[in-house]
């Protein structure tokens, strides 16, 4: 450590002489190192903080009066420097929870619609296999065509109550066919897709 009388050290640091630089540092490294874990916890930037401390002060353009303004001087960026040090954590953890939201949601959609899509199909089979042919023809023209009744009805050639009727015999018949003790994941949209043809 160097030995240096006080009231050369203020003088001397105002000139920016390398002894007084060094006594500061020497002296108060460790101070600003606890006030910096105090603030910030055990992390890797400690050593990158106190550094960046010591540089403010040193780029500080104004002289000191004393020892305890250089000191006060270094505290206070030391816990300014702590306190943005978090506040940057914190932004930085909030935008990647909102990220992980994002992708999370995305992913959450993507299987949402896969299971849409999957009992869509799923019904369209049932249908195929298992209607009459004049409820199969009004099913596919309801769902592949999303044709309304009253368009069913003029395509071919019915009244639309009849189009209604076809609609819910069709709903009964596929109601039948999906076994709700199956625990599917699909029956809930498969119920869905039936409910809309009452």
């Amino acid at each position: 450590m160097i030995s240096l009388s006080k009231h050369r050290i203020v003088p001397g640091f105002n000139n920016r002489e390398k002894e007084a630089i060094q006594w500061i540092y020497e002296n108060y490294r460790v101070p600003v190192t606890v006030i910096i874990k105090r603030i910030t916890g055990d992390n890797p930037d400690i050593e990158d903080l106190v550094s960046d401390t010591f540089l403010v002060l040193m780029e500080h353009k104004g002289s000191f009066k004393s020892i305890y303004k250089i000191q006060s001087f270094l505290y206070k960026v030391a816990t300014n420097k702590s306190l943005s040090y978090m506040l940057r954590r914190k932004t930085a953890t909030e935008q990647e929870k909102g990220v992980a939201y994002h992708i999370k949601s995305r992913e959450a959609r993507a299987i949402q619609d896969a299971e849409a899509s999957a009992a869509y199909h799923q019904l369209i089979h049932l249908a195929r296999e298992k209607l009459p042919p004049r409820c199969k023809q009004v099913f596919m023209l309801c769902y592949i065509e999303q044709l309304s009744t009253r368009e069913i009805a003029k395509r071919l050639d019915i009244s639309e109550k009849t189009v209604a009727n076809l609609k819910l015999h069709s709903y009964k018949l596929l109601k039948k066919e999906i076994d709700p003790s199956s625990g599917s994941p699909l029956l809930p949209v498969l119920l869905l897709i039936l409910l809309s043809l009452k």
